[in-house]
């Protein structure tokens, strides 16, 4: 009777032991299952903002603030355009983001980031630094209306700037490496462009100074070669070629 009551604990004893793991891996494997599911959630809520990015820009006109964002990612690099005023209130979240202050002197900054448990991005802000010496007036990534991704011939940035405060402010374009060289820059003279298209190697802007043509038309035909910064530009109101 002994032996039969202890191995009847023995065996009882096995069975819950045996239970238990097969539980902790049931509880695992559910956390695992609810991460991937966080995870593809995200995802697809940041293909959704992408799409909604792309068509609001084939929609856009191009006022100045639309053209831009202010973050960017590579290779396990986060890329940012920021005062340092602006950087040091900056959430650690990488979502689109984009700068308002006009006044604000902003530069090129990098960090690393991790990825959570949802999939979002994560910039490590402790390792930050500042890339090049240089700072423009109200900065931030051109845009390419295809993607809703910064524009990066040879793997540098476009970078959007005024060369003025305020609504008279023209709009300029610096290439900047991603170290912080600025390797050339050229004004439009527009303070708002009608379109612009990026093909990899050049960017062509559309854009109105013609003052007897109403906001809606448009006259110049700007071809910047985005090399080394050469420009040729037509006026279709005038019928000539300007530079």
């Amino acid at each position: 009777m002994y032996l039969y009551c202890f191995t009847a604990i023995k065996n009882h004893s096995k069975k819950k032991t045996t239970f238990y793991k097969e539980r902790d891996s049931l509880d695992k494997l559910k956390d695992s299952l609810q991460i991937v599911e966080r995870r593809l959630r995200s995802d697809e809520q940041k293909i959704e903002e992408i799409e909604r990015e792309v068509e609001s820009l084939q929609q856009t006109r191009g006022s100045f603030s639309q053209l831009k964002t202010n973050q960017a990612t590579d290779q396990q690099k986060w890329y940012g355009f920021y005062s340092d005023n602006e950087f040091a209130k900056l959430n650690t979240r990488v979502y689109n983001s984009k700068a308002y202050d006009e006044t604000a002197r902003r530069t090129l900054w990098v960090c690393t980031y991790t990825t959570d448990k949802s999939g979002d991005l994560v910039i490590d802000k402790t390792g930050k630094k500042t890339m090049g010496s240089e700072s423009f007036l109200d900065g931030g990534f051109l845009l390419d209306k295809k993607t809703a991704a910064p524009v990066r011939p040879d793997g540098s940035f476009l970078i959007l700037h005024k060369n003025q405060v305020g609504q008279e402010g023209k709009i300029t374009i610096s290439k900047l490496t991603v170290d912080g060289k600025k390797l050339w820059s050229f004004n439009s003279e527009l303070s708002e462009w009608v379109d612009w298209i990026y093909t990899g190697n050049k960017l062509y802007i559309l854009g109105t100074n013609n003052k007897e043509l109403s906001s809606s038309e448009c006259n110049l035909l700007i071809c910047l070669n985005l090399k080394d910064g050469s420009v040729a530009m037509y006026d279709y109101f005038k019928k000539k070629k300007i530079k």
